[in-house]
């Protein structure tokens, strides 16, 4: 049996199917963890605004946890629970707040721990920020007691209760959100309102109380407290006052209609009855009682209210018509066309449903007998108050919002009926404008002043340095700094209609430091596609894109415009006072989207992982870096790669004999893979960033153009062939005479293009240097040995040589041959000596031969003439 309009016994009433499976689902998680037996359990987060029926719902399950499941059960306020915990602890940490609630709990309830019991905490975004200043965290201080939740560690169970806020993405941020639920307390129907208007106020027409109602939901904005409270203080005073004729008076002066659903935001503004009067013109005198009956009224009922004849005219505060159509078939159409905008962002059917919902409330809060005036601008409105609406009720999911933002007003043609007769009604804005919407008048300060146009003029006006500068006191107005502080980023604000303009300079600036950009669009719902720059760097997680529409683009418009008109009057500082509740408001939503942001970017993105990779891969280059990355991916990587391969054969060889190490192992496949990553980079725009004037390529970690200088190797080249050929009597390594003549050829056909040529004269430069070293060394030592060779008999220089040359054919390296020519010095020196003396031994034997000779002829000179021939000496002499 449906529970649906019934009140319980702890005076929670389910007003709607919707209340209902709310209240269950409460009452199955207090149940579940008390009890035990469940695998995992959930932090439960039950956000409603101010009179929504938060406190209420507390006390249905303070009643239930007692009388139902008899355990022990504590509502409070968050700011008892710090004020224990300041006064017993000073600060903690995260991880230690689950033994704090349970020390908290058991001392308040009695001391003695006896099974589980429940903490139902209220107002926790008043109390937050100081539980932010007493417990450390890293993404929330609800952390650690969401995780003890989750796997029952405590013997407390928490259930907290949040106004809609940015707090609340704060409080659940990250780790905490999969350990939370978020529970939505549902907004008030108009039907809902129109059944307890018709028990309290009797005898009317049955349209007079369904536009009362409908008054009071916008009065009221479908909050269950203020609606009840609406009811019974001004639902028969506005009947009376219609129908006698001072309900212009009534709605001025009544003290209800004074009270401040919140903060700063009356439940009917003044200043926005007295400016619809003066759009209306020549009609204001049927303002006040429009505003008393929101919706399309009869013609004939409007003018027995207002007391004399009604004739329709073009106003911008009052719309007439006959054309009708049922709630019913535009919440199909839409719901229709909103599951196709739904599928293409990617969120579920409970997100249309919430929006659909909402949208209906609305609908309905604008009709009567089920039937809406049609009128495609007023629809316009709907749409958009509906998105407000969402957007203030659904914090937690932005997507609800943002998918009625995406919703064309003209794509939706529901089929149309006429009302009996023509009707007139106050334009949604103009309805929104009296009853104001938390998300209240985006326009403050002096922009209140301005015609759109002329605000649109003066910030799209504004320079870049300009923008720069109204961003850093944005950042201040709307409390920003400690989120973009804890997340190391800067934030600037950009119209959508300059982001193309002004992208090189928001690129350079996301490059140094990553940023928050703000892009504003205040002419529509979505931001046109981001330039390419600026979507690369998105993707290497350096720039974070928040998209301001709607009324919240209007805001940041109107800031902009206080911003560059030189008055005291309009100065930040000054409407953060005077415009407390608006600003507060906005910024509010402003940080949810931020924060929104925050949390659903990636630890890391494919696209930064494949920079990261390059960068490693380009590091493992050295000096080949700069070329490689420029070869790689181009029309001439296939040629390089083949001369490389070419290239890296000979220089082996010439590395070989040199003695020393080649270092292009892995060129060519570091090349290839540079290649593909290359082409990865470049379908995500980042390569774009490199012609950023700004250092961008040193920012992104990636080498420079190689500077395209001719090494000249030719000398190295000649230098190499003219050793090899002073070398030629003793070596000829025809090995390293072909690795010679091949590089040459390489190097020869690399000429063709200039990036081929410079990588592979940059292979071959450093194998031929250590190669012409090594020569350098050979010719040292074998310039020593030919001086030796010189010195010696005539007919030792051919075996001498000989014997060098066999020796040297041993040597495979240059090394070896210095090392053979070494050897063979002293042992040539020696030989040199030895030569030497044996020379001197030859002249004297040669110099006493020859005086001998002398003697013995002067002594056959003095002997007789005779024919006789002796051997003297070894030497024939003739007597």
């Amino acid at each position: 049996m449906s529970s649906v309009g019934k009140c319980l016994a702890s005076g929670w009433c389910d007003y709607s199917e919707e209340h209902a499976r709310l209240r269950r689902t409460l009452e199955k998680m207090v149940e579940e963890y008390v009890r035990g037996g469940s695998k995992e359990y959930w932090l439960p987060v039950i956000v409603a605004p101010y009179g929504s029926g938060k406190t209420a719902l507390l006390r249905h399950l303070e009643w239930f946890v007692s009388e139902k499941l008899r355990a022990p059960v504590l509502r409070i306020e968050l700011v008892e629970l710090i004020d224990y915990l300041i006064s017993t602890r000073g600060t903690i940490h995260e991880s230690e707040l689950p033994s704090v609630v349970e020390e908290f709990f058991w001392s308040r309830v009695g001391g003695e721990r006896r099974g589980v019991g429940v903490l139902l905490v209220d107002e926790v975004e008043e109390a937050y920020d100081t539980l932010r200043g007493v417990v450390e965290y890293e993404t929330s201080p609800l952390r650690g007691l969401a995780e003890a939740i989750r796997t029952r560690k405590i013997s407390v169970y928490v259930v907290l209760a949040f106004g809609p806020s940015s707090i609340l993405k704060e409080a659940v941020f990250g780790p905490v959100a999969w350990r939370s639920r978020i529970l939505t307390i549902p907004l008030l129907s108009k039907k809902t309102i129109a059944r307890w208007v018709g028990d309290r106020v009797r005898g009317v027409d049955g349209k007079v109380v369904e536009l009362v109602a409908n008054t009071i939901w916008w009065a009221s904005k479908g909050r269950i407290g203020w609606a009840r409270m609406l009811v019974d203080s001004i639902a028969q005073k506005l009947v009376d006052a219609v129908s006698r004729g001072y309900v212009e008076d009534m709605l001025y002066r009544d003290e209800v209609f004074s009270r401040e659903i919140v903060d700063g935001i009356p439940l009917l503004d003044r200043g926005g009855l007295r400016e619809a009067s003066r759009l209306a013109g020549s009609l204001s005198k049927l303002v006040p009682v429009l505003a008393a009956l929101v919706g399309p009224i009869p013609l004939s009922m409007l003018e027995k209210f207002v007391g004399e004849p009604v004739f329709p005219e073009a106003s911008n505060a009052i719309v007439f018509g006959r054309s009708g159509t049922r709630v019913d078939d535009v919440v199909g159409e839409v719901e229709a066309w909103l599951a196709r905008i739904a599928g293409k962002m990617g969120v579920g059917g409970n997100v249309v449903s919430k929006a659909v919902d909402v949208l209906r409330m609305v609908l309905e809060a604008w009709s009567v007998d089920g039937l809406v005036l049609w009128e495609q601008g007023c629809f316009r409105e709907l749409i958009s108050i509906a998105a407000d609406i969402a957007r203030e009720l659904y914090v937690d999911e932005p997507a609800v919002y943002r998918i009625l933002e995406k919703l064309d007003p003209d794509l939706v043609a529901p089929e149309t009926v006429r009302f009996p007769e023509p009707v007139a009604a106050l334009k949604p804005s103009i309805v929104a404008r009296i009853y104001p919407l938390l998300a209240t008048s985006p326009l403050v300060g002096c922009a209140r002043k301005a015609g759109e146009a002329q605000i649109l003029e003066a910030v799209e006006a504004m320079d870049y340095e300009q923008l720069k500068s109204f961003s850093r006191e944005l950042v201040k107005v709307v409390g920003l700094e400690p989120i973009l502080a804890k997340t190391g980023l800067d934030m600037v604000f950009v119209p959508a209609s300059k982001l193309s303009k002004y992208a090189s300079q928001i690129a350079c600036e996301a490059l140094e430091k990553p940023l928050a950009l703000v892009v504003v669009q205040p002419r529509g719902s979505t931001v046109q596609k981001l330039p390419p720059i600026l979507a690369a760097l998105e993707s290497l997680g350096k720039l974070y894109t928040v998209e301001a529409s709607g009324r919240l683009a209007i805001f940041l418009y109107s800031l902009a415009y206080n911003y560059t008109i030189p008055s005291n009057a309009c100065r930040l500082e000054r409407l953060v006072q005077s415009e407390k509740r608006s600003i507060e408001q906005h910024s509010e939503l402003l940080k949810s989207l931020v924060l929104d942001k925050l949390a659903s970017r990636p630890a890391t993105s494919k696209t930064a992982e494949i920079l990261a990779k390059t960068r490693t891969m380009l590091a493992s280059l050295g000096r080949f870096a700069p070329l490689a990355w420029a070869i790689a991916g181009s029309l001439v990587e296939a040629f390089a790669l083949k001369l490389v391969e070419e290239a890296k054969q000979h220089v082996e060889v010439l590395a070989s004999y040199a003695g020393s190490k080649v270092d292009i192992g892995g060129l060519v496949e570091a090349i290839k893979r540079l290649g593909s990553y290359k082409r990865l980079l470049d379908e995500e725009g980042v390569l774009e960033l490199t012609k950023l004037p700004c250092q961008a390529v040193a920012r992104l970690g990636l080498p420079g153009q190689p500077m395209l200088e001719t090494v000249d190797v030719d000398e190295l080249f000649g230098e190499i062939e003219a050793r090899l050929e002073t070398l030629a009597q003793i070596w000829r390594p025809e090995q390293l005479q072909k690795a010679i003549v091949g590089l040459k050829g390489v190097v020869e056909k690399a000429s063709r293009n200039k990036l081929v040529a410079m990588l592979v004269l940059e292979i071959a430069r450093q194998p031929l240097e250590a190669l012409a070293q090594r020569l350098r060394e050979v010719e040292r030592a074998y310039s020593s040995v030919r001086g030796l060779v010189v010195e010696l008999p005539e007919k030792l220089r051919g075996r001498v040589v000989e014997a060098l040359a066999a020796d040297a054919s041993k040597a495979s390296t240059l090394a070896e041959l210095v090392e053979v020519l070494l050897e063979a010095i002293p042992l040539l020196q020696t030989l040199v000596e030895k030569s030497r003396e044996l020379e001197t031994v030859n002249g004297r034997v040669e110099r006493l031969r020859a005086e001998l000779v002398e003697i013995l002829s002067r002594l056959v000179k003095t002997q007789s003439h005779s024919p006789q021939t002796r051997v003297v000496a070894g030497v024939e002499v003739s007597a």
